[in-house]
């Protein structure tokens, strides 16, 4: 025999970096038969496994009396791409002697899937998921999800799909409530990557979502409960803030009052923070047959961008959105109108998340929105584009509540010319695009600029004889 024949499928495979090959477990124990009789099975829990021995030679990282020996403090993982030979979730185990039995386990990692690599433990912001938060008749479908970076999805972001599970259209097994699967035809006809692999046709803004789908592990004659099953993105080592989704649920196969719906009408997005799940946001009103998005309800969002070229990147040092004429000033420590609240937005391009924290936390100017509405000058937001044309750098916000007017904001800018706009327009989201409100012009920099500005509020020179120099 062949001394590559010979080391096929064993554990030699799984850490000689080549994605061509493979290790294979040798468990058949799962209690599955088919029409025929033939008895398959797969592996209980616990019962594979795979590992690398490091010898004594491994030294902690930890100057401890408790650590005599280096510890497995990161995993990453490729597993097959076929749902009947992926693990959901695994466990990191030490010997602790020459027992096969005698082992502790140090971590258990979960929300895994296949087909690409998973690193565990996951980083902050780096897994991110939809539940389902009310019963569904049948099995829960999603054709087609996109995830965003910004709020108004407009750029989309891609990783690893993972799920709760997949449903398996060969039923239940007669041995246990638990799904099983035979044929892979049928195994791999729901994985989760059918909810992300829609093309988009030339001249279409979406993806096309439809045959392929996900359906979600629940029973195929009770459906889902509240909170059953759930779909989502890893982005393995390169986490981003998601911040809107798109997604397709499909009409049911007949539309009657008798008809078994599979879509969720409401659903929980969360994230991972490193430790835990934590919640973000709340969808109501999804419906199935086409498109739903969680973008802003018009006249929520508002924003100013420049309208004169700038020589450079923009620079904002704090921006204020009022709904009323005088900016707040009237009213004395208690206006009628505050400043509104809400979460920043701008046109800059999305950093991952380690990157945004960083770019938050400095003293001074940086591509992120949030300094120019922290009520200090000594920080500030900058325009990723340098040099700015027209209508290219944009800050704003998404307000708590629906706005109908921004009757009055004010701007302290650079006093550079080059990082500097004499002019703004202020727009508003109408639920689908931006909507020009009113341009504003004469605005200086390195002060406070209030507009609309009240009457003989503004002052200017000008020469009133010819010069023979600038």
């Amino acid at each position: 025999m062949d001394h590559e024949d010979w080391e096929e499928n064993t554990e030699k495979m799984a850490v000689d970096e080549d994605l061509i090959t493979r290790f294979t477990s040798n468990c058949r124990d799962l209690p599955v038969i088919r029409d025929n009789g033939q008895f398959i099975g797969g592996c209980e829990p616990y019962q594979a496994y795979i590992g690398v021995d490091i010898g004594v030679d491994g030294q902690p990282i930890v100057d401890h009396h408790s650590e005599k020996w280096a510890k497995v403090r990161c995993v990453r993982l490729f597993q097959s791409p076929n749902a009947t030979r992926q693990s959901r979730e695994i466990a990191i185990a030490m010997w602790v002697n020459a027992s096969d039995d005698a082992y502790i386990i140090t971590d258990t990692y979960g929300d895994l899937s296949g087909g690409s690599w998973h690193t565990r433990p996951a980083l902050e912001q780096a897994l991110w998921r939809i539940w389902n938060m009310v019963p569904i008749d049948a099995p829960w479908e999603v054709a087609e999800m996109v995830m965003y970076t910004d709020l108004f999805c407009t750029r989309p972001y891609y990783g690893v799909p993972i799920s709760s599970g997949t449903f398996f259209r060969d039923g239940y097994n007669r041995f246990s409530e638990r799904l099983y699967c035979v044929e892979r035809d049928t195994c791999d006809e729901f994985l989760p990557i059918n909810t992300f692999n829609g093309i988009t046709l030339q001249g279409e803004k979406y993806p096309e979502p439809l045959p392929t789908r996900w359906v979600a592990p629940c029973h195929a004659w009770t459906g889902c409960e509240k909170e059953a099953a759930w779909i989502g993105m890893d982005f393995d080592r390169s986490p981003m803030t998601i911040k809107c989704v798109r997604l397709w649920q499909p009409a049911p196969p007949g539309i009657s009052k008798s008809a078994e719906y599979t879509h969720s009408t409401e659903m929980l997005m969360q994230y991972w923070d490193g430790f835990m799940w934590q919640d973000n946001q709340y969808f109501a009103n999804q419906g199935f047959g086409g498109w739903n998005d969680t973008v802003p309800e018009p006249n929520r969002a508002w924003r100013i961008e420049n309208y004169d070229r700038i020589l450079s990147s923009w620079h904002v040092y704090e921006v204020e959105f009022y709904q009323d004429r005088d900016c707040g000033t009237s009213g004395g420590p208690f206006p009628k109108y505050p400043k509104m609240a809400g979460e920043p937005a701008d046109s800059n391009a999305p950093l991952t998340f380690l990157e945004q924290e960083m770019a938050c936390e400095t003293v001074g100017l940086a591509f992120c929105a949030a300094l120019a509405y922290d009520t200090k000058l000594e920080t500030g937001w900058k325009s990723s584009c340098d040099p700015c044309m027209q209508g290219q750098a944009w800050i704003g916000q998404n307000f708590r509540t629906i706005v109908e007017d921004v009757t009055c904001f004010r701007i302290m800018q650079s006093g550079l010319r080059k990082h500097m706009t004499e002019a703004v327009q202020l727009s508003s989201w109408d639920g689908k695009q931006w909507v020009e409100r009113r341009l504003e012009s004469a605005i200086g920099g390195g002060t406070w600029n209030y507009r609309p500005a009240e009457p003989r509020s503004t002052w200017y020179l000008v020469a009133s004889a010819q010069t023979t120099e600038p």
